[in-house]
């Protein structure tokens, strides 16, 4: 077992209590001899520790354990995005209810706990070792990740409603309310960051604009969305499968929005064209009803503004990752022209 640098976090007991029954709910009838947490260098917002856990018989389990507790995460996070988006217990359900019986291929789930008033809201899933898509240069490979976006979108479609309507998981909605919610906290930093001049005005002139793609997008079928589908949240494994991870937000909405989240950064437009193609041959290849190419060409170009205006209403302070870090003003104000 390699343990890397000394840990920084004690051996927990009961974490190591958690595996052994984990196990045991998998007919898995062995000893855990050791578990070894330390902190993960690409955690965020949510607690996030990589764990070594040995079995008796020789066996190492490599894993992930975030904590989604509001006291667990790392300062300043609770305030980083408007209120009302956070919830501890979605992503423990969304493994629970809906990941985990549609073989996918995320990251597989070894304990999910949803208990916010026990404050135990974690998932302990295995740890992928592969690339971040945002540092794969392979175009094929970003299409398999589109192709696989598909195929998430119209397999949980249904499911994934129905989870929601039973309140089974507490999914986002990305309806109109929500959206023009983030308008006005994105209204408000954008104030506070260039009181005056053009870009501030720039920005506020393009209400009416923004509103009315909200409203066409409303009418768009919805479906199951990661909700946060960056590249830096698509894992690439060394099989060549496609892992995305950190399901915080998922949501339901317009397909498109996901795509949108996929397909952002500094693509051409024919190249962006080519990954909403290869998403829309999966939608097809799933047997599902998929929107003439311009239309959803059109769809991911509306959902990349709605995106801009997303981030710009996260505290204005927040310190985006690298992959994200970018000037979202000029994004939207320069997606808004296009349009």
């Amino acid at each position: 077992m390699t343990r890397g640098t000394t840990p920084l976090v004690a051996v927990d007991e009961g974490l190591a209590r958690t595996v052994r029954l984990a196990l045991a709910r998998r007919g898995i009838d062995v000893a855990v001899c050791d578990v070894i947490r330390r902190p993960s260098p690409y955690a965020s917002t949510a607690r996030l520790e990589e764990v070594d856990v040995t079995l008796a018989d020789g066996t190492v389990l490599h894993l992930m354990l975030k904590d989604l507790r509001p006291d667990a995460l790392a300062s300043g996070a609770a305030a980083v995005r408007p209120a009302g988006l956070a919830n501890p217990a979605r992503e423990p359900l969304v493994y629970r209810q809906l990941l985990e019986p549609a073989g996918l291929g995320t990251p597989q789930c070894l304990w999910a706990e949803a208990d916010e008033e026990a404050g135990r809201c974690f998932v302990l899933v295995d740890r992928i070792d592969g690339l971040q898509l945002c540092d794969v240069g392979d175009a094929a490979v970003w299409e398999a990740a589109a192709r696989w976006l598909g195929r998430l979108h119209v397999r949980l479609r249904a499911r994934a409603s129905r989870a929601a309507a039973r309140g089974e998981v507490p999914l986002l909605v990305c309806d109109r309310q929500l959206h023009l919610g983030l308008l006005q906290q994105a209204l408000v930093n954008v104030r506070k960051s260039e009181r005056s001049g053009p870009r501030r005005r720039a920005f506020e002139r393009l209400v009416p604009r923004y509103e009315a793609i909200v409203s066409a997008l409303a009418e768009r079928p919805a479906t199951f969305l990661h909700g946060e589908c960056y590249p830096s949240n698509v894992l690439f494994d060394d099989d060549g499968t496609i892992r995305p991870v950190d399901w915080e937000m998922a949501a339901l909405g317009p397909g498109a929005f996901d795509v949108a989240a996929l397909t952002s950064g500094d693509w051409s437009p024919a190249v962006r064209v080519r990954l909403i193609a290869a998403y829309r041959d999966a939608l097809q290849a799933e047997g599902a009803d998929a929107p003439a190419l311009e239309q959803l060409v059109a769809d991911v170009e509306r959902c990349r503004l709605l995106l801009a205006v997303r981030l710009l209403s996260w505290h204005p302070e927040w310190t985006p990752p690298r992959t994200h870090a970018r000037d979202w003003l000029d994004e939207a104000l320069r997606i808004a022209d296009e349009l």
